[in-house]
């Protein structure tokens, strides 16, 4: 998960006196944020999720990751044309009655721009740039109450691309590893509905107890039980993984078994999860 990119983006013209030379930007000039970054923070970490839309937008999740692997929604920020101009607009879960604020783009340079509102309450600027070392440094200022008040933010780039629902079913895979199934099944909500060939053909609630249960017992049967994911696509509030379950079995013989899960997501827990595999092999 550590694994660091740089997606450099197209070159800018700036006009001196009017900020942002619009007619000599596309949205491929912002492609240096695409991916997901980190800062550790007390009590678990802040994150940022962004990706390149065929809309011609980008668009970022703003959440954080509690120690206890708790996940807490905190902004959606879309970067997108509008009135020849690039606009930042943000909008924050506990602020502004949930309603879109736009920051208009005063500034952009390679890897870098300064985003302002003049008559938001706070902040009235937001900028981002783009380190030497590969780190993202952003802050947001303004006045707040006739005070100044600056925020900085330092991240780190953990992953090329991803989302917060990848990031959460790549952590539902390293508990799964680890077997550390208390961990495993606080990934899923407290009232999740289940398809799987092993509770039949209908979808059936199991609470966290009951997974902690049945994975235990995959465990004592199978010490080494793995999985190997292959591939993870993302559609919605839905991601779709392929990956291999292995093993030994109490006979000694190796096991393996491809398997395809689709799990939908609400507020960074898994609500439904359909696994398909032949329980005929």
């Amino acid at each position: 998960m550590k694994t660091r990119y740089l997606i450099i983006g197209i070159v800018l013209t700036i006009a001196a006196e009017f900020g942002i030379a619009q007619s000599k930007t596309n949205i491929d000039s912002f492609s240096w944020l695409v991916g997901t970054w980190e800062m550790k923070v007390k009590n678990g970490a802040l994150y940022e999720s962004w990706l390149m839309l065929k809309d011609g937008s980008l668009q970022s999740k703003g959440f954080k990751v509690k120690s206890n692997g708790d996940t807490i929604p905190l902004e959606s920020v879309q970067i997108a044309h509008k009135n020849d101009s690039y606009y930042y607009t943000s909008t924050v879960s506990d602020q502004n009655n949930r309603q879109p604020v736009p920051f208009k783009m005063t500034s952009v340079k390679k890897n870098e721009f300064i985003a302002e509102n003049p008559v938001h309450d706070f902040p009235q600027r937001i900028s981002y740039a783009l380190q030497m070392d590969g780190s993202l440094y952003a802050f947001i200022d303004g006045k707040e109450k006739g005070q100044y008040k600056k925020s900085e933010f330092m991240y780190q780039r953990v992953t090329p691309n991803g989302s917060p629902n990848q990031l959460a079913t790549m952590r539902l895979f390293d508990a799964f590893n680890k077997h550390d199934w208390k961990t495993f099944s606080e990934c899923y909500a407290i009232d999740a509905d289940f398809l799987d060939p092993s509770y039949g053909k209908e979808y059936v609630k199991q609470t966290h107890q009951q997974l902690i249960d049945k994975y235990s017992g995959f465990q004592k049967a199978i010490p080494d039980i793995n999985d190997e994911v292959v591939g993870i696509y993302e559609d919605g509030e839905k991601i779709i993984v392929e990956f291999i379950s292995s093993g030994t079995l109490p006979d000694g013989k190796k096991w393996k078994l491809p398997i395809c899960s689709v799990l939908t997501y609400k507020d960074g827990k898994i609500i439904r999860d359909a696994t398909y595999f032949d329980d005929e092999k």
